[in-house]
């Protein structure tokens, strides 16, 4: 079955951009009390890992699409 590349393409790019707005939403929190020098709280610290978590999973889901099968 071919794949039809502009599709693809972007899901993958809607995929990279929502990454990186996980990223951002979760990590907010951790970062913004590491700037102004508060305490971190275990739910910071939980939600930003996964924040992280879900970043890298949505790039490797995006990579997998754009992967060449032929």
């Amino acid at each position: 079955m071919a794949k039809n590349r502009a599709v693809l393409g972007f899901l993958a790019d809607v995929l990279k951009n929502l990454a990186f707005a996980n990223f951002g939403l979760f990590g907010f929190g951790a970062v913004d009390k590491m700037v102004k020098g508060a305490a971190l709280t275990t739910a910071d610290v939980a939600f930003a890992v996964l924040g992280a978590v879900l970043f890298a999973f949505f790039n490797a889901v995006a990579l997998w699409l754009l992967k060449d099968d032929e």
